[in-house]
């Protein structure tokens, strides 16, 4: 069970052009988010997902540089173009939704048959598929962005990918980067690696602290949780030597 149910947060986001002015990228990243999205009946056969507000413009999507580009594309040029830039950066608002994603076996990583010619070490397979289960929770994520934004008055941005691209081609959605799983807790050392304080089933000297041990991805970041598991584990290991 080492290198499998790897596992991220699958997300994507809509940009939009709010009717006024709200001055992004003043203060952190996200100002707010919006938690209702989290839980449900519908975790069934969906998954949840954590709709974040952005206050870096349209993040990944686009930046002050793609209305720049846009703008000198249309023809706006020297002391017309700070004029033309400042009221569009002021508007720009996107709302990005991270979706739980679960637990697979065959999402994992393992070593490949390349090697690396400087290390001479094997280099890591990985082996990722989001899923159907996640892939619904993008699409209601989505619909909710659109439906906020038509509320709000704001106009969704030319530029903004579509969720389902057209030409049967594969859905357009991206990860944050929260690498869990792979080293799983559980009760049964077939289908775990550590047992519930993060001690290996197999090398009993060995405790594993991290992300790699969620058993689970939930919407939220990891952060706290990788936190809150390696106070647990420190506690555990102490009792364990003493």
């Amino acid at each position: 069970m080492v290198g499998c149910n790897l596992m991220d947060h699958v997300q994507f986001e809509l940009i939009a052009s709010f009717p006024e002015p709200i001055y992004p990228f003043r203060g952190p990243q996200s100002v707010t988010s919006i938690e209702t999205f989290r839980d449900g009946a519908f975790r069934g056969h969906r998954s949840a997902f954590r709709m974040t507000i952005g206050n870096d413009g349209w993040g990944r999507t686009g930046s002050p540089a793609t209305v720049i580009s846009n703008l000198l594309k249309a023809g706006v040029y020297g002391s017309t173009l700070p004029n033309a830039v400042g009221p569009q950066i002021q508007k720009m608002i996107r709302l990005s939704f991270s979706t739980e994603m679960l637990a697979d076996v065959k999402n994992r990583v393992q070593l490949s048959q390349k090697t690396d010619s400087a290390l001479g070490l094997p280099r890591p397979q990985f082996t990722f598929d989001v899923g159907s289960y996640s892939q619904d929770g993008l699409r209601e994520g989505f619909e909710t962005a659109k439906e906020l934004f038509g509320v709000m008055g704001a106009t969704i941005s030319p530029s903004a990918k579509p969720l389902e691209p057209g030409g049967g081609a594969r859905m357009n959605w991206n990860t944050a980067a929260h690498i869990m799983g792979t080293c799983i807790m559980g009760a049964d050392k077939n289908d775990s690696v550590v047992d519930k304080w993060g001690r290996s089933h197999d090398v009993p000297s060995l405790w594993i602290v991290g992300s790699s041990v969620f058993p689970t991805s939930a919407t939220a970041n990891p952060t706290l949780t990788v936190a809150a598991l390696a106070l647990r584990t420190g506690a555990a290991l102490h009792r364990a030597m003493h």
